[in-house]
C-alpha cells in the first residue's frame, strides 16, 4: 500500500516538472501551451509523457559526452519543476483532486508488490543502462552483445532513475504511462459530451476488461504492466495516442492547427525512439503532410528532426546502421561487423515466425505461429472478444454511414497489421496495433439505438465504472492479496551472480552450469554472452571503441 503512495508522489513529480518544462517553453517561444489544449483534449494530460522525453533526450545528449550519473545532467533535469512558482495561477490540475484519478494511480501502484525483472533486463537491458550511466558512448558497442543494437529510448530514460540498488522507480517509469493512459479516458468521460469519444472510451475498456475471460483465464492483446526493464506497454500506448490523433486528420474530425502538429510530431518521434515499429507512424504524418501542406509551418518539423538525427547518429556509433538491425541502412566504419547485423536480422523473423509472404500463405502461416501455445491462445481469445464487441456495437448503436473515409482508414490500418505479420509477430509487440484497431471501430459507429444505453454511454459514472474495472484487472490479481508488506516499501534489487575472466576472449563470462543463464550478465558491463567470434576494444579520439578482430 505504502509503494502506491510513493506511486503517487512520483507521478505528481513528473507532472508537474512537465508543467515547469512547458512554463519554460512558454517563455522562450513567447507562446502559450501552459493553458492550450491538444486536440481538444487539456494538455496537463500529457505533462509526464512530455517530461519522459525531455529525461530521455537529454540523456541522450549528455551520454555523447558523459554518463548520465553527471551532476550537471541531474541538475538540469530537476530544473524545470522550480519554474511553476513563475505561473502559480489557473493551475489546470486542481481537476487532479477528483477521486477517480487517484484511484487509477493508487491501484496502479499496487503492480509494485509483486513485480520483478524481466529476463531481457538481466540479459541486456541492466548492462545498457550501467554503460549509459558511467561513461559516454562506446563506440561498437553491439559487438559485445548483438542486442545492445535495439537500445531504446525507455534504456536513457530508465537510467536516470536508478537509486542506489532498488529499482522500484525504473517500474514506476512504465506506470507513468499506463496512468497517463487511464488519467486520458477518465477526462474524456467527465469533462467531454463527444459521442464518438465515448464510443472510444467503451469499446477500448470493454476489450480491456475481456481481457481477463478466456481460453487460459484469460489475454487477449490487451497490454499488461510490464516487468521491470521491459517497455511493451509503453509502446503501445504512445502508438495508441498517435494514431488516436492521427485518425482525427484521416477523418477531419478536427480543425488545423499548427500547435498540435508539432505535439504530434514529438509523440511520433518518442515512439520511434521507444521501438524501430514507430517508424511506421510516419506514414500517417506523410498523409496529413500531403493534405494539410498549405497550412503547415513547416519550422515546427525543424527540432524534432534534428532530435531525430542524433538518435540515428547514436544508432550509427552503437551499431553501424542507422536504423539496426536493417542490413540496408548500415555504412561503413572500424566497428562494422556485417555477420552479425545479417544473422540478427534472420534471426528476429525467425524467432517471432514472421509471416513469408513468398513461400506461404496466410493460414499456413498462422498454423506454424500458433504451435506456440502463447500465441495461440492469446490470438483466439482477441478473436473472441473482437466479435463480441462488434455484436455488441450493432445490436446497440447506429452505423456511421457518413463515415467517408472507411478506404483510407481501413488501407492505414493493413498496412500496420501487414508490416507487424512480416517483421516480428509478437503478442506483446502488436499492443498499439490491437489498440489502434479499435479505434477504427469506434468510427464505425454513432449514437446508441436504444434510449437507456444512451443515458448509459452519456453517463459519466458507467464510463468510469467500466474504466475501473479495466484498472482494477490491469494488476495480477495476486497484488492485492492482504501482507505485512504493504506497510513496506518494496525493494526490487537485481540478482548478485558470480563472473569468470575469459581466458581467451574480451570480458567476463557468467559463472555458471545451467547453460540456458550464460547471457544473463545482469548489471555487469564487462561481462559478454557466449560469442564464436574474439572481441578487442581500442580507443579512437578518446572514444571506446568496441570491434571483432579480423579472421574472427
Amino acid at each position: 500500500m505504502i509503494n502506491s503512495f510513493i506511486f503517487i508522489l512520483f507521478y505528481l513529480f513528473i507532472l508537474f516538472s512537465g508543467r515547469g518544462l512547458i512554463i519554460i517553453v512558454d517563455k522562450l517561444t513567447k507562446q502559450n501551451y501552459l493553458d492550450s489544449k491538444i486536440y481538444d483534449y487539456p494538455i496537463w494530460i500529457f505533462y509526464p509523457l512530455l517530461f519522459l522525453f525531455f529525461i530521455g533526450n537529454s540523456v541522450l545528449i549528455f551520454n555523447f559526452f558523459t554518463g548520465s550519473k553527471s551532476l550537471l545532467l541531474i541538475i538540469f533535469v530537476f530544473l524545470p519543476i522550480f519554474f511553476n512558482i513563475f505561473n502559480l495561477k489557473n493551475i489546470q490540475f486542481v481537476k487532479f483532486n477528483r477521486f477517480a484519478y487517484f484511484f487509477a494511480l493508487f491501484f496502479l501502484g499496487m503492480s509494485s508488490n509483486t513485480i520483478t525483472f524481466h529476463q531481457d533486463s538481466a540479459s541486456y537491458h541492466l548492462a545498457y543502462q550501467e554503460f549509459i550511466r558511467t561513461e559516454k558512448i562506446v563506440l561498437g558497442l553491439s559487438n559485445l552483445h548483438v542486442r545492445y543494437g535495439f537500445s531504446s529510448m525507455s534504456d536513457y530514460i530508465n537510467s536516470f532513475f536508478w537509486f542506489k540498488e532498488n529499482f522500484l522507480f525504473v517500474h514506476f517509469v512504465n506506470l507513468i504511462f499506463i496512468g497517463t493512459f487511464y488519467i486520458f479516458l477518465i477526462w474524456i468521460v467527465s469533462n467531454k459530451n463527444d459521442s464518438n469519444d465515448h464510443l472510444l472510451v467503451f469499446t477500448i475498456t470493454l476489450y480491456g476488461i475481456l481481457d481477463n475471460f478466456g481460453i487460459e483465464g484469460g489475454k487477449n492483446g490487451f497490454f499488461d504492466i510490464d516487468s521491470v526493464g521491459k517497455q511493451d506497454g509503453a509502446f503501445g500506448i504512445l502508438f495508441f495516442f498517435s494514431n488516436l490523433f492521427i485518425f482525427k486528420y484521416i477523418n477531419n474530425k478536427i480543425n488545423f492547427s499548427n500547435k498540435d502538429l508539432r505535439f504530434l510530431i514529438y509523440l511520433i518521434l518518442f515512439s520511434i525512439q521507444f521501438r524501430i515499429f514507430g517508424f511506421t507512424l510516419l506514414l500517417g504524418l506523410l498523409f496529413i503532410v500531403y493534405k494539410y501542406k498549405n497550412k503547415i509551418d513547416f519550422r515546427i518539423f525543424y527540432f524534432p528532426t534534428l532530435i531525430g538525427l542524433l538518435w540515428i547518429f547514436k544508432n550509427f556509433l552503437i551499431t553501424s546502421c542507422l536504423v539496426f538491425p536493417i542490413p540496408q541502412t548500415c555504412l561503413n566504419s572500424k566497428w562494422k561487423y556485417p555477420y552479425l547485423i545479417e544473422s540478427q536480422n534472420k534471426e528476429l523473423r525467425s524467432f517471432h515466425n514472421a509471416f513469408n509472404i513468398r513461400s506461404e500463405n496466410l493460414i499456413e502461416w498462422y498454423i506454424k505461429w500458433s504451435e506456440r501455445y502463447l500465441n495461440y491462445y492469446i490470438s483466439v481469445n482477441f478473436i473472441l472478444s473482437l466479435v463480441f464487441i462488434l455484436v455488441v456495437s450493432i445490436l446497440f448503436f447506429k452505423i456511421n454511414k457518413n463515415f467517408n473515409k472507411k478506404i483510407v482508414s481501413s488501407f492505414y490500418i493493413f498496412i500496420f497489421l501487414f508490416l507487424w505479420l512480416v517483421s516480428a509477430p509478437t503478442i506483446r509487440f502488436g499492443y498499439g496495433i490491437f489498440l489502434t484497431l479499435f479505434i477504427y471501430i469506434s468510427y464505425f459507429f454513432k449514437n446508441p439505438r436504444i434510449q437507456i444505453v444512451e443515458k448509459l454511454v452519456n453517463k459519466s459514472n458507467f464510463l468510469v465504472l467500466l474504466i475501473f474495472l479495466c484498472v482494477l484487472t490491469t494488476p495480477l490479481f495476486n497484488n492485492y492479496k492482504f501482507s505485512n508488506n504493504y506497510f513496506k516499501v518494496r525493494e526490487i534489487i537485481p540478482e548478485k551472480i558470480q563472473y569468470i575472466k575469459n581466458s581467451s576472449n574480451w570480458g567476463y563470462s557468467v559463472e555458471t552450469k545451467e547453460k540456458e543463464y550464460l547471457e544473463f550478465c545482469w548489471i555487469n558491463k564487462n561481462c559478454i554472452p557466449p560469442v564464436n567470434y574474439r572481441i578487442d576494444e581500442k580507443f579512437f579520439y578518446s572514444y571506446r571503441l568496441i570491434f571483432v578482430e579480423s579472421g574472427s
